[in-house]
């Protein structure tokens, strides 16, 4: 899950709701168009992977990444989870990729709520599944903190952060990795707005102004302590 916010930049609601579907159908794109590096996968409007708002959205998707999702899906483990008694879409391509020890999405998706209303549901479906008790993504965050408590363990300097962060490195990623080749500013905010689907310009303008702030900043802390440890400052 990480990963996926890392290297495409999606929101927690994406994540979160991605189905086995969107990446067999990666997958298979990929397997067709072996020229090919990147997959896209479409959130939102009328998918079946949520986005905010439930706006349009294009996540690019490496072909490493499809990949590795690929085989989680196979695994033992993947498989054990949507076979548990709480899992509504059991062993199915329209269950979620990610879901918990006890076989609950980490947040619920729109279609989840729909498709448990239909009147004829699929008969692979587990209509029997407890009453739905919708996600909010409290068990993410709960997972998230244990995770980095453990890492932590082993690189004490690395600090905490939330999910969303993930998808604020990826989006600086390309800011300076496209800055390091001499793209202009504008093409860069093009980018950056274009991957991150952001509604407000301003935004997107904070991505382009992150680095030259936090230089100031720190030129600006650095001054101080160079003041401070000669004694200049008046009491």
């Amino acid at each position: 899950m990480i990963r996926i916010a890392l290297g495409t930049g999606a929101r927690q609601q994406s994540v979160c709701t991605l189905s086995i579907a969107c990446i067999k159908t990666a997958l298979h794109y990929l397997e067709q168009n072996a020229d090919s590096n990147y997959a896209v996968i479409n959130t939102g409007y009328k998918y079946r992977t949520d986005s905010k708002g439930g706006r349009l959205n294009r996540l690019m998707f490496s072909r490493n990444l499809i990949d590795h999702l690929a085989t989680y899906i196979d695994c033992e483990r993947a498989e054990h989870r949507r076979q548990n008694i709480n899992s509504f879409y059991a062993n199915t391509d329209d269950n979620y990729v990610f879901l918990t020890r006890t076989g609950n999405p980490y947040l619920t998706a729109e279609r989840e709520i729909i498709d448990r209303n239909r009147n004829n549901p699929k008969p692979v479906w587990n209509t029997e599944a407890p009453v739905m008790v919708p996600k909010n993504g409290q068990s993410l965050r709960n997972e998230l903190k244990k995770f980095i408590s453990k890492v932590q363990k082993f690189e004490p300097s690395l600090q905490n952060f939330s999910f969303h962060d993930l998808r604020a490195t990826y989006g600086m990623n390309i800011v300076r990795n496209l800055r390091a080749k001499e793209y202009p500013d504008s093409k860069i905010f093009d980018h950056v707005r274009q991957r991150l689907n952001h509604r407000s310009l301003t935004t997107t303008e904070a991505y382009l102004k992150f680095d030259s702030e936090v230089k100031e900043f720190n030129d600006i802390q650095d001054t101080f302590g160079v003041t401070f440890d000669k004694g200049e400052y008046n009491v």
